[in-house]
């Protein structure tokens, strides 16, 4: 069943980009209801961070990152950047970062880029310690 878009939520001078909602996201109106939810309440834990803003680079479920569906919502995520006014963006992902450069989305806050939680559980083999690392140096900014 389609959906509407899945809108971020949370308060912090940290900004969190994921790629996209799941398809569970859709029935329960909320990011990260899944199991790469649970990875990253864990991974936020470790880290001690407990004030962030989680979003997504697309609002809708999609299995790829399309150029035409991130052109269609970029300037949601450039809305809640104005809104939410962060210090720091934590970018879960290669591909997601090259988008936000590539349209030059949040130019003047700083930025970090980390595994996507999906390449951290990659083969049941969690690398926490390197994005453990990524996630405290984000919340030292």
């Amino acid at each position: 069943m389609p959906f509407g878009p899945i809108l971020g939520g949370g308060a912090g001078p940290l900004f969190i980009i994921v790629d996209n909602p799941s398809k569970d996201d859709g029935s329960v109106d909320e990011l990260m209801s899944d199991y790469l939810g649970l990875l990253l309440k864990k991974i936020l834990k470790a880290s001690e961070i407990d004030r962030f803003y989680l979003t997504s680079l697309i609002k809708c479920h999609s299995n790829t990152l399309k150029v035409s569906t991130i052109k269609s919502c970029k300037d949601w995520l450039i809305q809640e950047l104005d809104l939410i006014k962060p210090t720091c963006l934590l970018i879960l992902g290669d591909n997601i970062a090259k988008y936000i450069t590539k349209y030059k989305i949040g130019e003047n806050i700083e930025k970090i880029v980390t595994l996507s939680l999906k390449e951290t559980f990659r083969g049941g083999q969690i690398d926490y310690n390197s994005v453990i690392d990524k996630f405290k140096l984000a919340k030292d900014i």
